[in-house]
């Protein structure tokens, strides 16, 4: 089954790394530097950078591949 962006947020929330959700996303799946949304500290604003990077990339009911290593 392919992971949607609630579970990956669930599994966030479920076992927190101590990181903001855009850092967790951006350590995740983003393969360059995105300082926009790992440092972002709002909740909503992070969500929405990630909504909007995932559509655009084509991930609407998907999530892409993890990074190596996590």
């Amino acid at each position: 089954m392919n992971q949607t962006f609630s579970n990956w947020l669930y599994s966030y929330y479920k076992n927190p790394k101590g990181e903001r959700i855009g850092q967790a996303f951006v350590n995740d799946f983003i393969k360059e530097p995105w300082p926009e949304l790992f440092y972002c500290e709002n909740y909503e604003e992070s969500a929405e950078m990630i909504l909007e990077w995932l559509s655009s990339h084509c991930y609407v009911f998907t999530m892409p591949k993890k990074n190596e290593g996590r």
